[in-house]
């Protein structure tokens, strides 16, 4: 029995030692507030406040990622202010800066020109 303690600290060294990668991918989940859902009805009869946060999260995500799209060293602190209900800008605030937060991840992992050039397959049309 004494004999397998030894292996315990390698094992957790391993373990520790082990590179965790990030994946580069803009793959994201939307985690709603309590106060934007169970049950809470939205502005219109029979609406969600669910459907409204996510389709302001997803609009900030998105705007998020254009910015840095047309320029990897954007430096926009700001949030980013959606119109609509106040669940749209809730969602659209948090889905700005969940979005950075998540590029700047990716570029500290791979760095701005991978990130770039990965980033720039969401053009959308002939937008510049």
């Amino acid at each position: 029995m004494f004999r397998c303690l030894y292996l315990i600290p390698v094992a957790l060294i391993v373990g520790c030692a082990t590179p965790h990668r990030t994946e580069l991918t803009l793959a994201y989940v939307i985690h709603v507030p309590k106060e934007w859902r169970a049950g809470k009805e939205g502005p219109g009869p029979g609406e969600s406040s669910i459907g409204f946060y996510v389709g302001g999260y997803d609009i900030g995500w998105w705007e998020a990622v254009e910015r840095y799209r047309k320029d990897i060293d954007v430096d926009d602190p700001s949030l980013l202010c959606v119109g609509g209900w106040p669940e749209e800008q809730a969602g659209g605030c948090a889905g700005y800066s969940d979005a950075r937060r998540r590029i700047e991840q990716l570029i500290r992992t791979f760095g701005k020109q991978k990130v770039s050039e990965y980033l720039q397959q969401f053009k959308v049309g002939d937008d510049d």
